[in-house]
């Protein structure tokens, strides 16, 4: 499977904005509504701007932007509504998606192919970077605090690119995939770090109480069990490796502890 086809089976998992489109002008003081986008906060294509509640457009404010109708103020006071399903005085039906996209064109020349290429090159070097930090973990035969935020740094680096796609791009269609995929990420980012504070907390748990957890790093076993009796190093396949031997002579044995890049993932006694 291609890694575009990938990323639209991700995004059919999502629930996709629903968009709602429809012309409405007002002789009056010259502001036509084209579209309605419903997003996380709503607003409203007015005269080829995205605008929202509280914005201002050529002196008029937009009061409340619903499921079916635009509020704006009303320079003889009150407001009035443009609804949805009202014909338009300019034109006779509502606009179809391809006459919404070169409404937009209007504002951008260089919009349609070019940039529609570009918005999905934001989609496809997010998820490279979510494969750079999935990859990444993998590598490690037990995760760590620096693993984690290595990880959570590349998922931010995702979302930037998402963010840029959507900055950049009135495409309804290109704005729903990266907001599908930009919500995917934040889960995973969440999970990410919840992991990582878990962790943490472990840590901090163990050096507290003198013992150990994989996934610490030797400085944490020095400040938990203080410095081995012997130290072993090697260097295997390009991964540095170190052997840390502590003798308990309480309980007659020794302990063996195996760093891999100065990250503790394994402990055994003899």
């Amino acid at each position: 499977m291609s890694k575009k086809n990938y990323i639209f089976n991700r995004i059919s998992h999502f629930l996709i904005l629903t968009v709602l489109i429809t012309t409405q002008s007002y002789a009056q003081n010259g502001l036509e509504v084209e579209g309605i986008m419903f997003e996380d906060n709503p607003v409203a294509i007015v005269n080829g701007e995205i605008v929202k509640v509280g914005d201002m457009i050529e002196g008029v404010e937009i009061i409340d932007i619903g499921e079916d109708f635009v509020k704006f103020s009303s320079n003889q006071g009150g407001y009035y509504i443009s609804r949805l399903g009202e014909l338009s005085q300019k034109k006779n039906d509502k606009v179809n998606h391809n006459q919404f996209l070169n409404a937009q064109n209007q504002t951008d020349s260089g919009y349609s192919k070019e940039l529609r290429e570009k918005t999905n090159d934001n989609i496809l070097n997010a998820m490279d970077y979510v494969t750079e930090a999935t990859n990444a973990l993998q590598s490690h035969k037990i995760p760590s605090i620096k693993s984690y935020q290595h990880a959570l740094d590349l998922y931010g680096k995702a979302e930037r690119e998402l963010q840029y796609g959507l900055e950049r791009t009135l495409d309804v269609e290109y704005r729903n995939k990266i907001k599908a995929v930009l919500s995917g990420i934040r889960s995973d980012k969440d999970l990410l770090y919840l992991d990582k504070m878990n962790l943490e907390k472990l840590i901090k748990d163990a050096i507290r109480n003198n013992k150990l957890v994989q996934g610490m790093t030797k400085s944490d076993v020095n400040r938990s069990w203080g410095r081995a009796n012997t130290v072993n190093r090697s260097n295997y396949s390009g991964v540095r490796q170190e052997q840390w031997i502590y003798n308990d002579e309480e309980r007659q044995r020794e302990a063996y502890l195996y760093f891999d890049e100065e990250i503790l993932n394994a402990i055994q006694y003899r």
